[in-house]
């Protein structure tokens, strides 16, 4: 992976997969696919989460350019290639995304938590501008907080907020009636123009 440079790209892939076949895929598409993201000019970091209980992996990749993530070789095209489609139950959806925010230490942790987060492109920078003065510090000082990323889709209206966590108490008990997530997506209500979700998953 390159190494240095600003990332200012990414691309989240959703893939659902037949019941019983969620494993199976991670461990294709890890063994398959993976490997050549590692290796690809621009991408500076890629990686998978996966919840068996709704049949859903995201694979998420950055990069240093939009040239360089769009000719990415784990798109849904190249795993066609790699005969992953057998697993899926429809085709997998990718969408690209700006890196608006990415704080904490390099290692994804064991658990992950993904909100969506939709905001209209005119109001981007106002809630990014409060997210980063008032909540980020306090996020990184959470027990067992590792990393965030927070990406964006002016275009399109949607955006994601990923954190990594050590344990799955700690990350669980942020989300708690008036501990910090609530508090967060409270503040920035004003912002969205629909009411986000927020789901777990195993970093793999």
């Amino acid at each position: 992976m390159t190494q240095g440079a600003s990332i200012v790209h990414a691309f989240v892939t959703q893939w659902t997969t037949k019941p019983g076949h969620l494993n199976t895929l991670a461990s294709a598409y890890k063994a398959q696919l993976l490997p050549q993201l590692e290796v690809a000019p621009g991408c500076r970091h890629a990686f998978v989460v996966a919840a068996e209980r709704s049949n859903t992996l995201f694979t998420v990749s950055l990069w240093d350019s939009e040239r360089e993530r769009d000719a990415n070789p784990g798109s849904p095209h190249h795993s066609k290639e790699a005969k992953l489609g057998r697993h899926l139950t429809n085709n997998p959806n990718q969408e690209p995304f700006e890196v608006l925010v990415r704080a904490g230490i390099s290692s994804n942790g064991l658990f992950a938590r993904l909100i969506t987060l939709p905001v209209q492109a005119d109001n981007i920078d106002a809630a990014l501008t409060v997210y980063k003065e008032e909540y980020l510090p306090l996020l990184q000082a959470q027990p067992g907080f590792l990393q965030v990323i927070w990406l964006a889709n002016r275009d399109s209206g949607t955006g994601w907020g990923m954190s990594f966590w050590s344990a799955r108490e700690q990350m669980l008990a942020a989300d708690q009636e008036g501990e910090f997530f609530p508090k967060v997506l409270a503040r920035l209500a004003v912002y969205f123009h629909d009411k986000p979700e927020m789901h777990y998953y195993n970093v793999i």
